[in-house]
């Protein structure tokens, strides 16, 4: 459990906000949002950040939600990282929301829309996949092995699309 020593700040947290994930059984799913975790950390050194998912990992959002509360945390914000705004953001994440509330009174707890439904999301998405189709993405990942061979064998998007991504590098499944 993360305690008021783990925050950057002297300063205690009044808000949080609570990156809320589907989860898998793959532990390396988690990377990404790890790393998401860490660049808002150190860009709200007064804000209690944390990663919450909706199921097969944890901490799941009720405890996340409860040990915010337990740290004197009144202003909470919940941000899907999801896609789009599916099954489980119009059914799953009302409902454990409005169970919190109920168990929580006196703590504000809100939503954002799914981070996919912002343009600048898009924007950075499309970005990506214009320059994964140039051989530029430069992440220096091991999808950009599989990428640049899938592009030289397929050639333009005219003749094609490649099937790479369906393929894991070797070694990577």
């Amino acid at each position: 459990m993360a305690s008021r020593a783990d925050l950057p700040s002297d300063k205690p947290a009044r808000q949080a906000l609570v990156l809320f994930a589907h989860g898998a059984r793959d532990a390396r799913w988690r990377e990404p949002f790890d790393r998401l975790h860490a660049r808002l950390t150190a860009m709200l050194p007064d804000c209690a950040v944390r990663l919450a998912f909706l199921e097969l990992m944890t901490p799941d959002l009720p405890d996340t939600l409860t040990q915010l509360a337990a740290q004197q945390i009144d202003d909470i914000l919940v941000v899907p990282v999801f896609f789009g705004q599916g099954g489980h953001l119009h059914r799953d994440l009302p409902a454990l929301l409005d169970d919190c509330r109920a168990r929580l009174p006196g703590i504000r707890i809100r939503s954002a829309a799914a981070v996919g439904e912002a343009d600048s999301v898009l924007d950075a998405i499309a970005a990506y996949c214009a320059a994964a189709l140039a051989g530029a993405t430069g992440d220096g990942s091991a999808n950009d092995t599989a990428r640049d061979s899938a592009n030289a064998s397929a050639g333009d998007c005219a003749d094609g699309p490649a099937d790479a991504s369906t393929t894991p590098p070797a070694g990577k499944n």
